[in-house]
């Protein structure tokens, strides 16, 4: 095919530096007809090509149906996390009062490691503490409890308390002292 402007004679065929274009597909030949300077084609092309590129450009970015679409994918995963947050909540509840358990529990123990003399025995004592916790404390030595060895005292604390969700809860803590 010979392009616009060309002079006669002067395409790769008649000059044996190549071989000629034939059978190339016609729009490939128009954009190889685009890089001749010049030309009504090159000029039309370039039209062409701007159009092209404004249009590309308007379209670079998200529609808004696309924007739609990934925000409920992005709010179906983390309404999935939700459950987590409370069970997290729950958790951390928990925690709090079984924390404050033992430490009442601890404290109850290192009381009574500090006692000298426990009078009769066994020896017993409850309260309750911050209106929801209800301890007990038993100490029991060899001659009230067969089961302790001879020469020291079983310290027993038992805390109870019920939680936010209205379980009963318990926790229970043995030591031993010296007599």
């Amino acid at each position: 095919m010979k392009r616009p402007g060309q002079a006669p004679g002067s395409g790769p065929v008649s000059s044996g530096q190549g071989i000629a274009p034939i059978g190339l597909d016609e729009a490939v030949q128009q954009r190889a007809d685009l890089l001749v300077p010049g030309t009504a084609v090159a000029r039309r092309g370039a039209e062409d090509m701007g159009m092209k590129t404004r249009n590309k450009l308007s379209q670079a970015g998200f529609t808004l149906i696309e924007v739609m679409v990934s925000m409920i994918i992005l709010s179906i995963g983390v309404l999935g996390l939700a459950p987590l947050m409370a069970v997290s909540v729950t958790g951390n509840s928990f925690s709090n009062e079984a924390t404050r358990a033992n430490v009442i529990a601890q404290d109850q123990i290192e009381e009574l490691k500090n006692v000298v003399n426990f009078g009769a025995l066994p020896f017993v004592d409850t309260a309750t503490v911050d209106g929801r916790y209800n301890y007990s404390a038993h100490v029991d030595d060899s001659g009230s409890d067969g089961t302790v060895p001879a020469g020291v005292y079983r310290i027993f604390i038992r805390v109870n308390w019920t939680d936010q969700a209205g379980v009963a809860r318990r926790l229970e803590f043995y030591t031993y002292k010296t007599k």
